[in-house]
């Protein structure tokens, strides 16, 4: 993240180096929003002093604070689809709540590289991107709402580190969001057909 006085902010997946920038699949933030970015001087401050953080309610998604229970929630929210690009997607809660979801009638599709998410016999369809590296780590709901931050949906992201990531209802921004996936999830593989050829 960046933050510029207390009037604007990036809020990003990727890491500011050439190769994040140039040859992985990423998305930023830019927030004009002086109360988004004073709380995320809070955050810096207490961090660059090692002090205890309590977020304030907010779009803000900041890990370990309460991450898990805000990612459930926009991912249980869903009455339509979920599309969500994670390289790393692990957590057990959130793979759980996820096929329960597709089971209930919700297209839920997902591109990522973790090869415990490609089960077969479920309505969860899994794909793994060709055209450049995942590193963005972003959650769409109904087209109507995301997430795009630091954290992986794994445990050490949700519960250990400092991550830090907003929640998004936009129509503009989301149906950018949208249109990159689908793009993305159309030139994609066949998760389990990716990790055979590899193999």
């Amino acid at each position: 993240m960046m933050t510029i006085d207390n009037r604007q902010s990036l809020i990003l997946t990727f890491n500011p180096t050439q190769k994040n920038m140039h040859y992985a699949r990423d998305f930023g933030l830019f927030v004009r929003d002086g109360e988004i970015t004073t709380e995320l001087n809070r955050l810096f401050d207490a961090d660059w002093r090692g002090e205890q953080f309590q977020p304030s309610d907010s779009p803000l998604v900041i890990s370990p604070s309460g991450s898990r229970e805000k990612l459930l929630a926009l991912i249980d929210s869903a009455e339509r689809s979920i599309r969500i690009m994670d390289a790393k997607l692990r957590d057990k809660e959130m793979i759980d709540l996820l096929l329960t979801k597709a089971a209930a009638g919700c297209a839920v599709k997902i591109i990522s590289q973790r090869p415990g998410l490609a089960t077969t016999g479920t309505s969860l369809q899994v794909r793994k991107l060709s055209r450049y590296k995942l590193h963005a780590k972003c959650i769409l709901v109904d087209s109507e709402r995301f997430f795009i931050g630091s954290q992986n949906l794994r445990k050490s992201s949700l519960e250990r580190r400092r991550e830090v990531g907003i929640m998004v209802q936009d129509p503009g921004m989301c149906q950018k969001i949208a249109r990159v996936f689908d793009e993305d999830w159309a030139s994609a593989t066949d998760l389990l057909a990716a990790l055979k050829t590899e193999a």
